[in-house]
Parts: structure tokens; sequence; C-alpha cells
């Protein structure tokens, strides 16, 4: 039995503008503190994936996957496709995994994405059982996650969390053109159609940009997930997609200016420049409530879901940077925002006054959290 685990992601710099083209994000791969994220426990000789916490138990078959809908059954046949076409197929692979708790509990998931790292983890465990070597095949397993999550997902994303889980590291990130993977119908997909998408994975894709991003040793990050208060990434993109139609120059204006913002942030968390980032991150929260407030207020939304940045969660952020100026460099609601959770870049330092404090202030402002302990890659 062969063992592998893959991290999750924390979108820290780059959210919405890493949907468009040429755009620049910063993707933190995190695991838990004995380094586990995703788990596998692989081997070789017998067709299945099982896990008691994701309560699966399938034996993966080409004909119907698509119609099944099972993410990790579409993940085990697009890498079986790919190896069969390159004739690097061997053997069935039996595959078990695990999922740390970082990813959530019985509250719900915690944002980190546990989908993407379970994508990664099954193709990998299938390429690794295949006697093929992970840093070798890399780029191929990247590439195959974003197809089986287009598949899976019915729509083409952004793609940042299949590449920080893809390559085990933290990283700068560049999308890739969307156009590059079509998608069909669900009766559409032939065994023909499947092969010409299996095998993308061999072509260059020119815009994308992956390149590691060395986290300085001095920082950590504090996750706090939100209980009982979760946000619907595709409904939260969906409603600034609308946005963006009614006002597409604004909208591209907007975007702009947040890239030109995550560059100087992320220029000026590489070189250490630890003010700066604040005032920086202070100015990209900013632009999101400008943005936050149009899209409320142009789409008649009334609910208390609909957020980027929710309020009172502004108001935290606002009251422990100011609680700990020295320790603290700067607080975000990361990805795609919302009330899945939130985090804090520190130095490294003694942090439980600062998760303490944390604590008690969404207690008196009515939310219950839990800290999650990560470890940045």
């Amino acid at each position: 039995m062969q063992m592998l685990s893959v991290p999750g992601k924390v979108l820290i710099y780059g959210s919405y503008s890493v949907l468009l083209i040429g755009n620049i994000a910063l993707s933190f791969a995190v695991t838990d503190l004995k380094g586990k994220g995703v788990t596998s426990y692989f081997t070789t000789g017998k067709r299945r994936i099982v896990s008691a916490q994701f309560d699966i138990d399938i034996e993966p078959q080409f004909e119907g996957f698509i119609k099944r809908n099972i993410l990790v059954e579409y993940a085990y046949v697009i890498a079986e496709l790919y190896l069969r076409e390159k004739k690097l197929w061997k053997k069935d692979v039996f595959i078990n995994l695990m999922n740390s708790q970082i990813f959530g509990s019985i509250h719900g998931k915690s944002g980190l994405g546990s989908s993407a790292a379970v994508v990664i983890a099954v193709i990998r465990s299938v390429f690794m059982g295949n006697g093929l070597s992970f840093k070798d095949y890399v780029d191929v397993i990247h590439k195959l996650g974003q197809i089986t999550n287009a598949l899976y997902t019915r729509k083409v994303s952004s793609g940042f969390d299949i590449a920080t889980c893809a390559h085990d590291t933290s990283i700068l990130y560049k999308r890739f053109n969307p156009d590059i993977i079509k998608l069909y119908e669900e009766n559409g997909y032939t065994q023909e159609i499947l092969r010409e998408m299996v095998l993308l994975a061999d072509n260059d894709w020119p815009e994308m940009h992956v390149k590691q991003f060395i986290v300085p040793s001095d920082i950590s990050i504090l996750y706090f997930n939100i209980i009982d208060r979760k946000t619907d990434t595709i409904e939260s993109v969906k409603k600034v997609y609308a946005w963006r139609t009614m006002n597409k120059e604004k909208f591209n204006e907007m975007m702009r200016n947040l890239n030109a913002l995550d560059e100087n942030v992320i220029n000026s968390l590489k070189e250490r420049k630890y003010n700066e980032v604040k005032e920086l991150t202070h100015k990209i929260r900013t632009e999101f409530k400008e943005l936050q407030r149009n899209m409320r207020e142009e789409l008649k939304i009334n609910d208390d879901i609909t957020y980027i940045e929710p309020p009172v969660i502004g108001r935290i952020i606002d009251e422990v940077e100011n609680a700990f100026p020295e320790e603290v460099i700067a607080g975000r609601v990361p990805g795609a925002g919302g009330w899945d959770g939130f985090c804090f870049l520190v130095l490294k330092s003694d942090w439980e006054p600062i998760i303490n404090k944390t604590i008690d202030l969404c207690k008196h402002n009515g939310l219950t959290v839990e800290y999650i302990p990560l470890r940045i890659i």
C-alpha cells in the first residue's frame, strides 16, 4: 500500500480578477499541522474507490460515469482514459481516501478546497499506481484535473484551486483560456470526444502561468471557519458575472485596478514589506466593498448571504488588526468571499491572544467560528 497527501488552498490575493485571462493570483497551499490534506492510500489489483468519511464505495466504470455524476469516479475515469490512450495503463488501482479535519466537520465545509484536493488525489493515485512519477507528470495531472473539474461542474472555472493542489505548493497563477475545454450536453460525450479531451493534457495552454511562490518564513496564516453560515461559490460568481453584463466597462476597470493592486501586494509580500502589504490589502478590500455595494444595489439583492466581505466580518477584521498592529499583517475574506471563513496573515509569535480575541468578537456579533490550524507549504 502506497500513500500520498494533497493540500488544500487559500486564495489570498486575486479574488475574482483571476477569472480574467492574464490576471495574477496568489494561492497558498495548506495542510494540517501534520502535513496532511486529502490522503490517499492506494494499491494495485482491485478496481475500487472507498472512503468512510465521504460515504463512497464504488467501482469506477467508463460506461455511464457522466450520468452517475460522482466526482471521484470522474477523476479515475479521466486518468485511466489518458493512460490508455498513451499506452501507459498497466493495472487497476484500489484507492482509500481520508480527509483532514481542515476541510470541515459536521458543521459543513471550511472552504479550503477539498473537492479540488480529492480530484488530484485520485488522479495522482491512478498515475502512481501505474508506476508513473508524480514529478514527471505534474503538468499532465494538473490539466487532467482541470478537465475533470470542468466536466463534473459543467463549467470551466478559473482553476486556481486545482492548480494549487496539483503542484503541491503555494503558487502564483494566471488562468488558462476557457475555450480550451469545450463542454457538451450530458449525452454528447462520446468516447471519441472524451479521447480528444483527455489528450488536451499534452497540449500547451499558452495563457496559463503557474509558478511556485516561496512564502516568507516569518509569516503564517490564522484561518477561522464560520459555523453554519456557508456560501455557494458558484452562485456568488454568477451574481458578479450578472453585474458585469450590466456594467462591462466599469467591471473591467475594477478588475484592472484589482489586478494592479494584487501585483503590488504580492511583490511587497515577497520582499517582506509588511506595512505595504497591510496598506495595499486595505485598498483591495475597499475595491471589493465598492463592487459589493454596486452589485447588491443594481441587482436588487437584499439577502444576508450574497456578500464578498460581509460587513460584520469586515468589522471583526478591522478590530483584530487594530488590537494587534505588530503581530497581524492583514485580514482577508479569501477566495470568492462570503460566509465560509476569513483569515489573517500574521507574523510568527504567540497567536493565542489573537485567536481568543477573534473568537470573542465573533461571539459578540452572533457568530460561531472555529480556529483551524494550518501549515502553508
